[in-house]
């Protein structure tokens, strides 16, 4: 699942969580659960607040 958020964010920064569970037919926990795994790992950070700011990819696929 995470290489999937991943994919997306890296194709589209200003995805949202809502937008990844529609896109990936998943909750938004799920995604939540995946985009915190990424974190952890240090393939994304988030860039400014819940609104307006992006994800930077530190590692793409």
């Amino acid at each position: 699942m995470s290489e999937k958020v991943l994919k997306l964010i890296n194709h589209n920064p200003y995805i949202t969580t809502i937008a990844l569970a529609k896109e990936l037919d998943k909750s938004q926990r799920t995604i939540e659960r995946a985009i915190k795994s990424l974190k952890t790992e240090n393939k994304i950070e988030r860039v400014g607040g819940d609104n307006g700011g992006y994800w930077k990819v530190i590692v793409s696929i």
